[in-house]
């Protein structure tokens, strides 16, 4: 076959082809990739293997064995050379903080990064909630809204109304239970805790006083609603924070099971201007 032979062929198939004299291919020498060497495996010249990251070509057909004797037998040749190790010294070196500088805060500067880089969480000071959960992440972004600023406002309980408590905000539901009445303790010395209802009721059993209430919140307001007893004729003696309309006190309707609504009202946390009105029925 020559080479004006050639032009009129679509397809040859041949394992040698020799053109103008010169041989252009060998079939018996190229290379047939096999991956890595197996023992107990047939090879043929011109086969390549890897072994422990370089390459081999087959220079004798041979059933393997063991490859350092094979190698040793000339049954195989090097190919291609598996790479040096680098030295260590890439910028990329963990070794080195992935920046090749003496220390970590450094690389950080160098990458762009901030201390938030290796921390476990974000502190809220550079944006995040310094928190592992989302309660306490809520209550870590939990500010209180101000009057030039948003903020996160949590709804008061009911006692927390009573107190007024700062940076809760009240719903009609707290509102409403913070006006429901409570009972007083019928004593000698009767207690009134403003923190538990700032209205109460009360049926007297015999002569009383009305001890100084606590936990008084200077603009508080509410009733007492005074009963009395089967027997009636009993009598109510004021504290000294109670303050009445000349400091003449109050009298109560002396009828059995009759009753009487004192209203309050706190000027301060020591003054609590008192009135009644007499004989509800």
């Amino acid at each position: 076959m020559n080479s004006n032979d050639l032009l009129n062929v679509a397809t040859a198939q041949v394992d040698e082809l020799t053109v103008g004299g010169v041989k252009v291919t060998d079939a018996t020498f190229v290379p047939d990739w096999k991956s890595s060497w197996l023992t107990s495996t047939a090879y043929v010249i011109n086969d390549l293997i890897s072994e422990a990251g370089s390459t081999y070509i087959c220079l004798v057909a041979h059933t393997s064995g063991t490859f350092s004797t094979d190698l040793t037998t000339l049954k195989w040749e090097l190919f291609a050379q598996k790479g040096s190790a680098g030295a260590g010294t890439g910028d990329m070196l963990a070794a080195n903080n992935l920046s090749d500088v003496a220390n970590a805060a450094t690389s950080r500067s160098n990458l762009g990064l901030g201390t938030l880089a290796i921390e476990n969480t974000a502190p809220i000071s550079q944006g995040g909630t310094g928190s592992t959960s989302a309660s306490t992440a809520f209550t870590a972004l939990k500010q209180p809204a101000t009057t030039s600023a948003t903020g996160v406002v949590e709804k008061n309980t009911t006692s927390e109304f009573r107190a007024w408590t700062v940076d809760k905000y009240p719903d009609g539901a707290s509102i409403i239970a913070a006006a429901a009445k409570q009972t007083l303790t019928d004593q000698t010395n009767i207690a009134f805790d403003m923190d538990s209802g700032w209205n109460a009721k009360v049926t007297l059993a015999g002569n009383r006083t009305l001890d100084n209430p606590t936990n008084v919140n200077e603009g508080a307001m509410g009733f007492i609603e005074v009963i009395q007893d089967g027997t009636g004729s009993r009598t109510l003696t004021l504290g000294a924070n109670y303050k009445t309309a000349g400091g003449a006190g109050l009298t109560l309707t002396t009828t059995a099971a009759a009753k009487d609504v004192l209203f309050w009202a706190a000027i301060s946390a020591t003054e609590i201007v008192i009135s009644n009105i007499l004989g509800i029925s």
